[in-house]
């Protein structure tokens, strides 16, 4: 989940054990292969385009985005940025709240391998899906755009 303002972007990780990939067509594309490629060689990836592949990642980010438009640097627990950091989590927490939106303990299981985008054999779609977020606290019924 994220928030942002003029100038920051906070995000809060709730599965920090998963890396960023995508959806299974783009973990097909040529483009995430050849990174993959690339990342298993023996010249190691730059941290910018390792960031994918991280696991695990952090709970909290938070990206000057003025200064660091690539949100490259991570300045969450910088202290001279607690104030900002602590706003836009609790901005954060309430649009959680107004909107409904939860994280359920049990996901979804993959239903894609998450380096090739290969179908997993075995799992069938509408089997494996959990609750989604926000279930358990009725989000299909709420009308509020929050904040």
């Amino acid at each position: 989940r994220s928030v942002r303002d003029g100038r920051w972007l906070f995000i809060r990780n709730f599965r920090p054990s998963l890396p960023l990939q995508g959806p299974a067509d783009s973990v097909k594309s040529d483009s995430f292969q050849a990174l993959r490629s690339a990342r298993d060689s023996s010249e190691p990836l730059p941290p910018i385009q390792a960031d994918v592949f991280l696991t695990p990642r952090p709970e909290v980010e938070l990206y000057d985005t003025v200064a660091d438009p690539h949100q490259v640097a991570n300045l969450a627990g910088d202290p001279t940025l607690s104030s900002i950091e602590a706003r836009l989590a609790t901005t954060l927490e309430k649009w959680m709240d107004e909107t409904g939106d939860s994280v359920p303990e049990e996901i979804s299981p993959d239903t894609f391998d998450r380096l090739t985008g290969d179908p997993l054999k075995g799992v069938k779609r509408n089997d494996a899906w959990k609750a989604p977020p926000g279930a358990d606290r009725g989000a299909d019924r709420i009308n509020s755009p929050g904040l």
